[in-house]
């Protein structure tokens, strides 16, 4: 009796997360109906945020966590995002909470150390593979309401089927503060080393664009795993639409205009949806 009893305990204290170790933790939120929605009335959203452990149990069996903000990061706060807003004032709040300890769930294996750079060094001859795969981490964030960690992922994917392409290809790109389609003619690089590129739009117009007015550029090898990718990426930008109430700065990274911050992160979560 007694050494069941013993295994039954330690059985227990296996479940309980350690202090400091990040786990996931699913509620339910109010949140109200968007301005102009025939809809009245609150609706209740189910959402999971990664937090850090700050206490163990008590009586109760509650635990004190600490947050993640709401707001998406690049994977390893590398890089930046193609899609999805990337606010400078991600992290300076913290917001805590109290949980079941029963009712925290351990993170997803992949999101464990360092194992997406692991997965860049095993794959670097076929990026399809990652693409692919980053984009099925995703998934596995969305079916979980993780909106915010599954959008770090569909950018990964993103990037990498979004990022390459060569005379003929078509790219979606910045015109007069508007999205457009454009296919390349020509690519020349100056004295400086700076690439430029000659484009034609869809209305026969001809003109020099650089990078900076490049979005991304349409996958030749797989459209349709491209355009899965956008999809679930809007999805999640639109809910974190109605989740993300952060008042004040909502100005993003590399942004010059100092008037660019007068948005919300709710209506910068629509614009780039």
């Amino acid at each position: 009796t007694i050494e069941i009893e013993e295994t039954q305990t330690q059985i227990k204290l296996r479940m309980v997360p350690a202090i400091g170790s990040t786990v996931r933790v699913i509620s339910k939120v109010l949140v109200a109906p968007i301005p102009g929605s025939k809809r009245r009335g609150d609706d209740t959203l189910i959402v999971a945020r990664r937090s850090i452990v700050a206490t163990l149990p008590d009586e109760a069996g509650h635990i004190s966590l600490v947050q993640d903000d709401l707001a998406p990061s690049p994977l390893a706060r590398r890089g930046k995002f193609m899609i999805a807003p990337q606010f400078n004032s991600v992290g300076v709040e913290v917001k805590e909470c109290e949980a079941v300890a029963s009712e925290a769930m351990p993170l997803l294996e992949f999101e464990e150390g360092d194992g997406h750079i692991k997965d860049f060094a095993a794959a670097k001859d076929d990026v399809h593979i990652l693409v692919k795969r980053y984009k099925g981490y995703g998934d596995q964030l969305l079916r979980l309401n993780d909106y915010t960690c599954a959008i770090s992922y569909y950018e990964v994917a993103l990037n990498l089927v979004s990022s390459k392409f060569q005379v003929g290809s078509t790219l979606v790109v910045k015109r007069n503060g508007h999205a457009t389609i454009a296919e390349v003619d020509c690519i020349e690089i100056d004295k400086k080393g700076n690439k430029h590129y000659d484009v034609t739009y869809l209305s026969g117009e001809e003109a020099t664009i650089t990078q900076r007015d490049i979005l991304l550029a349409m996958c030749d090898r797989d459209p349709p795993l491209q355009t899965k990718i956008m999809m679930n990426l809007s999805r999640c930008l639109l809910k974190l639409a109605l989740l993300d109430t952060t008042q004040g700065n909502a100005s993003c990274v590399g942004e010059r205009s100092a008037s660019s911050s007068k948005n919300s992160r709710q209506e910068r979560y629509r614009s780039s949806a």
